[in-house]
Parts: C-alpha cells; sequence; structure tokens
C-alpha cells in the first residue's frame, strides 16, 4: 500500500518507476552511472545495470 510520500494529489501510487539508474552528467556531454550498490528506494536490472525499478523508500510500495 502508498504512503503519502508516494501519492500523487489525486490519491494515486506513483510506484513503481522503469527508468535510468542514479547518474551524473559531465559538463563534457557525458553520462556517468554511479558504481552498482546498494541505493535506497532503487534496484538495478539485471539485463541492463543502467536501467532498473524506483520504488518508494519509505513504504516500499512498488519494490520488485
Amino acid at each position: 500500500m502508498s504512503c503519502e510520500f508516494c501519492t500523487d494529489e489525486d490519491g494515486d501510487p506513483c510506484f513503481p518507476i522503469f527508468g535510468l539508474a542514479p547518474h551524473s552528467h559531465l559538463e563534457t556531454g557525458g553520462t556517468v552511472f554511479d558504481e552498482p550498490k546498494e541505493i535506497p528506494g532503487f534496484s538495478p536490472s539485471k539485463d541492463e545495470p543502467t536501467t532498473g525499478i524506483w520504488w518508494c523508500e519509505h513504504c516500499g510500495s512498488g519494490k520488485p
């Protein structure tokens, strides 16, 4: 069940979200992905480490 941190103004859950893994943008235009590690609210994809599932770190809604 979703919590107050992961619902929109209509009360609908916002998680899970499939998207890019945590990363940084370089001033030169490149992208650097963070080292694979345990990141609160994110589970990396087994097939593609630069993507994964974002879930609510407060209540666990959307956690795979």
